[in-house]
């Protein structure tokens, strides 16, 4: 049988390596919640930017650029005019 000084090491050991397994995965915890919590800003922030882009005139088109028409008159730059269509042609029947 083992003295008793020996049996008091053995559980001091087995507390202290209990102890450092429990620091180790309360460590880990944290990390992954750091990363889901920087992962879930950045999905905000990608989610905000979209939004904000898809809000803005599409400039790459004579239709959306009509909708400035007006601060374009105001800033004395010349008209932005939608493409015509061409007339149909009056038929000789009904001209008469």
């Amino acid at each position: 049988m083992a003295p008793p000084a020996e049996l008091l090491h053995d559980d001091y050991t087995a507390h202290c390596l209990k102890l450092a397994v429990q620091a180790f995965h309360a460590q880990l915890a944290r990390l992954d919640a750091l990363t889901a919590a920087a992962n879930q800003a950045v999905k905000d922030e990608q989610t905000r930017l979209e939004a904000r882009a898809e809000a803005e005139h599409d400039l790459g088109t004579i239709d959306a650029l009509l909708l400035l028409q007006s601060y374009r008159n105001a800033a004395g730059i010349p008209a932005v005019l939608a493409p015509r269509r061409p007339r149909k042609p009056i038929p000789e029947d009904l001209s008469q």
